[in-house]
């Protein structure tokens, strides 16, 4: 990421212990909205790291791929990688696989959003701790993009357990959900070999040029945020 994106400071991160109800119908825990969870943060227990800047190394990645959950034939997904959850500097990893953005273009992911209640139906995500941790509910939304810096707004909810986030302070947070406003760099778009389809019937492939090395097809002109 250059030097005017990293002077950009995510809007906000928000990590949060359970605190969801059980519904009288089946007792599944029942999911708040985003914005009644944003609203009611004074009172609850939730952590608001307002200062936080860009995660460092946060990465975007389209893949040209089979994926049975998207659909027969090769589709372009979406694989986000955020280490240092949330600040940069703590253990946690986060991944987001999978990701069916609809856009025309890798330029055009302003506005984009999807939104996934069932894991791997079909975003996969996790967090990773020396153990991983699977995550049933995404909401993912990408506010802006300059060049190949996208602002994604995640929301992370639902994970099969518990686990302990320690930040660069040394307070410890043990959570199953996970919420965040992070700019990421976009870095290429894989294709796998065998596939019939052309990349260019998936998006624009002006300024991609395929990097032998890392098997990406990679942007030749980088701009950030500013």
């Amino acid at each position: 990421m250059d030097s005017d994106s990293n002077r950009l400071r995510s809007n906000e991160v928000r990590v949060a212990p359970d605190q969801r109800r059980a519904d009288a119908a089946g007792g599944k825990p029942a999911r708040d909205s985003y914005g009644e969870r944003m609203d009611n943060r004074t009172s609850s227990a939730d952590l608001l790291l307002d200062e936080l800047r860009p995660v460092p190394w946060a990465s975007l990645r389209g893949q040209l791929l089979d994926n049975p959950s998207v659909g027969p034939a090769p589709a372009l997904t979406w694989l986000l990688e955020i280490p240092g959850w949330p600040d940069g500097n703590s253990s946690v990893n986060v991944t987001i696989d999978w990701i069916p953005l609809d856009v025309p273009s890798w330029r055009e992911l302003e506005g984009a959003q999807v939104e996934c209640s069932e894991a791997d139906e079909p975003i996969a995500a996790y967090a990773y701790d020396g153990c991983w941790f699977q995550f049933e509910y995404v909401r993912i939304q990408v506010l802006r993009q300059v060049g190949t810096v996208a602002r994604f707004d995640i929301e992370l909810d639902y994970c099969d357990e518990m686990f302990s986030i320690e930040l660069a302070d040394g307070q410890i947070l043990e959570t199953d959900r996970l919420c965040a406003t992070v700019d990421v760099e976009f870095e290429g778009i894989r294709v796998e070999p065998d596939t019939d389809r052309q990349l260019a019937e998936f998006t624009d492939t002006a300024d991609l040029v395929f990097d032998a090395g890392s098997g990406l097809y990679r942007p030749v002109v980088k701009r950030g945020l500013s």
